[in-house]
C-alpha cells in the first residue's frame, strides 16, 4: 500500500467534523529526534538541588562534596583514635574541645565548623575567589589525607613509645 493513499486524519475517511472520531489537524511530523526538549532539559537542571546555570556551580559542588567526604572521614578517624589509643593533636582550638573528654562535642565543634564553612562557599559558589578557596580547601583536605595515611602507618610505633609521648603536651584522648 502506498504511504499517500493513507488517509492522514478521520475527515478523510468520511467521518464528520466534530464527531468523537474526529483527530483535529494533521500534526506535523518532526524530522529528527530529540529525546529531550530544552524545556525537560531545565527541569532537570532546575532540580530539588537549585539551579545549575554554570559549569563553576557543579565544579564547586565537586569540590565541596569532595570536603564533606575528607571532612566525615577525619571526624570518624579522629574519634577512633581518642577512643583507643590516643593521638597528637597540633590545632589548639581542637585540642581545648578535646579536653572536654566528651566525643559529642568534638562531633558538633566539627560539625558546625564544616557546614558553617561549606554553607559560605556555596552561597558564594559565583564568584571566583570562593572556587579558589574552595578548591584550596580540597587540596588542604588531601593533605590531611597523607597526614591520616603517614599516622596509621605508624601508629604501631607511637604504641610502643607510649609512656613518652604520653607527657608531651599535644598528646589527647577521649576516655
Amino acid at each position: 500500500m502506498d504511504h499517500a493513499s493513507i488517509p492522514a486524519n478521520s475527515t478523510e475517511i468520511g467521518h464528520p467534523p466534530g464527531s468523537c472520531w474526529d483527530d483535529g489537524p494533521p500534526v506535523p511530523q518532526a524530522t529528527t529526534f530529540t529525546p529531550w526538549p530544552e524545556s525537560a532539559l531545565a527541569a532537570v537542571a532546575a532540580g530539588p538541588i537549585g539551579r545549575f546555570a554554570t559549569r563553576r556551580d557543579w565544579r564547586m559542588l565537586v569540590a565541596l562534596t569532595l570536603i564533606t567526604i575528607v571532612s566525615i572521614a577525619d571526624l570518624y578517624l579522629t574519634l577512633t583514635y581518642l577512643q583507643s589509643v590516643g593521638m597528637s593533636e597540633g590545632n589548639p582550638i581542637a585540642r581545648w574541645v578535646i579536653a572536654a573528654n566528651c566525643s559529642w562535642v568534638l562531633v558538633a565543634f566539627k560539625t558546625i565548623l564544616c557546614g558553617f564553612s561549606i554553607s559560605v562557599l556555596w552561597y558564594a559558589r559565583r564568584r571566583t575567589s570562593a572556587e579558589i578557596a574552595a578548591w584550596l580547601a580540597c587540596i588542604v583536605m588531601a593533605w590531611l589525607c597523607f597526614k591520616w595515611y603517614g599516622y596509621t602507618d605508624q601508629v604501631a610505633d607511637v604504641v610502643a613509645a607510649m609512656p613518652e609521648i604520653t607527657e608531651t603536651s599535644l598528646w589527647v584522648n577521649i576516655d
